[in-house]
């Protein structure tokens, strides 16, 4: 059985208005997705109250396949004062058609000031679809989590996976996505495949990296708040 591997790594923010995730993934072109699984999930919540889709933020940003269709979903907390009102997953859906099997190109991305998510996926004969979600209304994170190709709720992605990034700060949302570069068979070294992006300091030094013979194990956390890197 193979390990499962969760590295993790610890910045101190002010405050973080813009977040996204984005990198590239193919399904196994062997097997249908017929179950709900998880391709990457980003989390606001910390793991005490961390659930599938029970409390806003659950889902800040996650990417889904069931049944031939990529779903993006992400959340909104409605009018504060509004009891009840939270949506804890709003969805847009992609449909894979005949692209599974091959490198597609995946951005998800939230800007509190802009109240907007935005959904963009790019196949890898680079036609794309996207999606801006509008009035979208996100608690601002002190604490985000990153869970790779299994999320504990739904099945465990069977693919390949490249060049996947954690986005903070200024500039990390955007309408216009565009990829460093498309992976190409075989597949890159492991640790490749999951790296975090901070707002003007480059690549962190804390890297989330496979720890077996396949990525389908990695899992990895950010927290804003405490300093101390474990």
């Amino acid at each position: 059985m193979t390990q499962r591997v969760f590295k993790s790594y610890e910045e101190k923010y002010s405050g973080v208005f813009e977040y996204s995730v984005y990198g590239f993934a193919k399904g196994n072109k062997l097997k249908n997705v017929t179950e709900w699984t998880s391709l990457v999930r980003v989390t606001q919540n910390t793991p005490d109250i961390q659930a599938d889709n029970d409390n806003a933020g659950d889902r800040t940003l996650s990417i889904f396949i069931d049944k031939g269709v990529w779903y993006f979903s992400t959340y909104d907390y409605g009018d504060i004062e509004t009891i009840d009102d939270d949506q804890g997953s709003i969805d847009k859906k992609f449909d894979i058609g005949k692209y599974w099997g091959k490198w597609t190109y995946f951005y998800f991305g939230y800007s509190f000031h802009l109240k907007q998510a935005y959904a963009y996926i790019r196949q890898i004969d680079q036609t794309s679809n996207s999606y801006l979600f509008e009035d979208v209304y996100h608690f601002v994170p002190n604490y985000l989590s990153v869970f790779f190709s299994e999320d504990g709720y739904g099945k465990q992605f069977d693919g390949e996976a490249f060049d996947w990034y954690l986005g903070i700060g200024d500039g990390a949302f955007t309408t216009t996505p565009e990829p460093r570069e498309w992976p190409v068979d075989p597949a890159p070294p492991p640790d490749r495949i999951l790296s975090a992006l901070l707002a003007n300091q480059g690549f962190n030094s804390g890297r989330i990296i496979k720890g077996g013979a396949t990525f389908l194990q990695v899992e990895g956390s950010v927290n804003l708040i405490q300093e101390n890197e474990e």
